[in-house]
């Protein structure tokens, strides 16, 4: 069994979740940035040896219980763009300014760059997060 990167078991873990979406491989290759391919050889690993979505970034937080966002439908808040002018984007932005557990989504999204790679996290879009953090750097796993 061939061990997986950081990002590598990120992107597994985000096409399962997808798929349980019923999202289709190009959905999801525009979402990852991928190929279909690349999609369709994780579904295939997926297949083979079962991936349970749990663990580090993926278990509920109590915060998350209290953010605005829940209140909202998700897909105002990952769009297929994300101009920061736009006003869907700007929108999304507005409720998460509101937000009483801001600061604990921005912590998340510091500390959890491959779970929160696209959507609107904490006030901010997937570039102006990479901008505010330095850049995503991805854990390394020996082979």
């Amino acid at each position: 069994m061939k061990t997986l990167t950081a990002r590598q078991q990120a992107r597994l873990e985000s096409v399962v979740l997808l798929r349980r979406k019923n999202k289709s491989n190009a959905e999801i290759a525009g979402r990852l940035g991928v190929s279909e391919r690349t999609v369709e050889r994780y579904a295939q690993l997926a297949r083979q040896q079962p991936v349970q979505v749990e663990g580090p970034g993926t278990e509920p937080k109590a915060w998350e219980a209290r953010g605005t966002c829940r209140d909202h439908d998700p897909d105002m808040f990952f769009l297929p763009w994300y101009q920061a002018r736009h006003p869907d984007v700007k929108a999304a932005k507005a409720v998460c300014r509101g937000c009483p557990v801001l600061e604990d989504c921005r912590q998340f999204t510091i500390t959890h760059p491959w779970w929160t790679s696209d959507g609107i996290w904490a006030a901010m879009t997937p570039s102006e997060r990479r901008r505010a953090h330095g850049g995503y750097r991805y854990e390394r796993t020996a082979a």
